[in-house]
């Protein structure tokens, strides 16, 4: 993976707007394992909604002015929250007697991974993930978020140019029953993208299928007060460069935001960002360094990589007859 300098450091956390904020938050709460986080509750320019807080990156439920309208998995913009664990099965438990719907039970599409979609009680999905046992702490972590888009080319460069990075992308897909379960949809086709973002990751989607291209760039996830994933706030070094650094990236740059602090933005497609500077964060102990474990992900993957060559070494070593 190539690198280039950047201003961004992570995703400081992921906006959820709620019809029911203490409602909702108390399901995440439970069903997801993230915990209180009271600092930043108390923080003014943030006291709005509720703070959650997983190992390595934050879930903040704020209120939505409109009702709740279920959405499938393929509409344009912030999609899911993903939560991966080595134990599936307690957090697929843990959800189902939150108050959750599961789109199927756990479903194995060859990855070593074991994967399911479920639905919190305001019908926002949360894609819940069971992966290999390569750490001993069970508590589920924010693994990534993700967007479905209308064009994967243009925003898996722009999310790649934004945080240095080079993106991994899929072949195409589809014309598979399991994927179809997953999103609970038919016929589904599509490919994907993931850009590493320190802390987590940007899962980028394009659907192209069911029934056509349904990611166009109008998108009801945007209208205001819209209930369900908003956006994702991006802790940066310098808010001038990180600016300017977006726009060079193909962004486009809102007001301030309403809360005083940072600037609002939006992607190539209007999916929103916040940008948060680090030191305004880190005054108040709210920055990426506050959490946990930080590098979780980039650790745990390097972990897997490191795994997997080693398993496909044993492998050959067993294919190769010895020598004499």
């Amino acid at each position: 993976m190539t690198s280039i300098a950047s201003p961004f450091r992570g995703i400081h956390h992921v906006e959820l707007a709620a019809a029911n904020v203490d409602s909702l938050a108390r399901f995440h709460a439970q069903a997801s394992r993230l915990t209180p986080w009271p600092e930043a509750e108390a923080t003014a320019a943030l006291a709005t909604g509720r703070w959650l807080r997983a190992p390595n990156a934050a879930l903040r439920v704020v209120p939505a002015s409109q009702t709740v309208q279920p959405l499938p998995v393929s509409e344009a913009g912030w999609t899911h929250l993903c939560l991966q664990g080595i134990e599936l099965q307690a957090l697929v438990q843990a959800h189902l007697a939150a108050g959750a719907r599961l789109h199927t039970t756990p479903v194995d599409l060859g990855t070593g991974f074991l994967y399911t979609y479920a639905r919190d009680p305001e019908a926002n999905v949360v894609e819940l993930e069971g992966v290999p046992p390569l750490r001993d702490d069970d508590r589920p972590w924010i693994a990534h978020v993700n967007v479905a888009c209308h064009d994967l080319r243009s925003m898996a460069h722009f999310y790649g140019a934004l945080f240095g990075v080079e993106p991994r992308r899929s072949p195409a897909l589809g014309h598979d029953p399991r994927l179809d379960a997953l999103a609970d949809l038919k016929g589904v086709a599509l490919r994907m993208a993931w850009v590493p973002a320190h802390n987590l990751q940007i899962e980028l989607i394009h659907y192209s299928a069911p029934e056509g291209d349904r990611t166009g760039l109008d998108s009801r996830r945007r209208a205001p007060g819209q209930p369900g994933w908003q956006r994702e706030a991006l802790e940066e070094s310098s808010l001038s460069e990180a600016q300017a650094h977006l726009i060079a990236c193909g962004g486009a740059l809102g007001p301030i935001d309403p809360c005083g602090v940072g600037r609002q933005a939006t992607d190539p497609e209007g999916n929103a960002l916040w940008l948060l500077p680090s030191d305004w964060l880190r005054g108040h102990g709210l920055d990426l360094a506050a959490f946990e474990e930080p590098d979780l992900v980039e650790a745990f993957e390097r972990q897997r990589r490191h795994s997997s060559a080693r398993a496909r070494a044993l492998s050959l070593s067993e294919l190769t007859p010895p020598t004499r």
